[in-house]
């Protein structure tokens, strides 16, 4: 349940992103990847950024881990993340950011009749490098969680600016 609150309330913030670009033309859609090197799975990664400021951007990315589910009924690891970026350098078709991060990480499993279901809040922080080929951006990031589940997340993929 928690699962689908989350990517709903991912969807509508998207859809909010849309709203307020409208205008502005100022919205990227990501579709990527991710690596986590705590659990050491591989993720896909959907998400948003909007420009507030000629060097600040906001977005929101939600992660569904691929997660080995042997010996599992089920097995779930999600996370969805609000950023805060800050553009260092921009120009030439390149641009380097620093990140920052809130999130809220979950997952739940199922063996037989036990049951676990855990979530935290996660604080982290990271850098990117994005590579444009209009539209589409290229991006790579690592981000480093020192909260929730304290692992390194390496992510990249694409950007779509609309």
């Amino acid at each position: 349940m928690k699962i689908l609150i989350t990517v709903l309330l991912t969807f509508m913030l998207t859809l909010l992103c849309f709203n307020i670009s409208a205008q502005t033309r100022n919205c990227d859609a990501t579709i990527g990847i991710a690596y986590g090197t705590d659990i050491e799975e591989i993720g896909l990664q959907i998400g948003f950024l909007s420009s507030f400021a000629p060097n600040m951007k906001w977005g929101l990315d939600f992660v569904w881990w691929l997660v080995d589910t042997t010996g599992w009924d089920e097995l779930t690891f999600a996370e969805i993340n609000l950023n805060y970026y800050f553009m260092f350098s921009q120009g030439y078709g390149m641009d380097l950011y620093g990140l920052a991060t809130l999130g809220y990480h979950y997952y739940q499993g199922k063996i037989g009749y036990y049951e676990i279901d855990d979530s935290e809040l996660a604080v982290g922080f990271g850098a990117g490098v994005e590579f444009e080929l209009r539209p589409i951006k290229f991006y790579v990031e690592p981000r480093l969680f020192l909260s929730g589940y304290d692992q390194l997340v390496i992510s990249g993929g694409i950007r779509y600016s609309f």
